[in-house]
């Protein structure tokens, strides 16, 4: 006879991880070489943008022509040399 599996729901499955885990109550800095696989505890925030200015004029797109098929249709509304 097979075995069935219960399923649970994502929110059953959430209530039981955020039960059973605990928060590090401590800060540990590491060298960047040792942070593979592991979490940051806060965002970082840029001191500055880069680049500074806003150069979205020379944002562009590049496609490659053989992801489309012999019927795809490319419209360019614009062209700069």
């Amino acid at each position: 006879m097979e075995k069935k599996i219960k399923l649970l729901s994502v929110e059953q499955a959430q209530r039981i991880i955020f039960k059973n885990i605990k928060p590090l109550k401590f800060k540990e800095k590491i060298n960047i070489e040792n942070s593979y696989k592991r979490v940051l505890r806060s965002n970082i925030n840029s001191k500055r943008n880069q680049p500074e200015l806003d150069l979205s004029s020379m944002d562009g797109y590049a496609i490659n022509i053989n992801d489309f098929s012999n019927n795809s249709h490319i419209s360019i509304n614009k062209r700069y040399s």
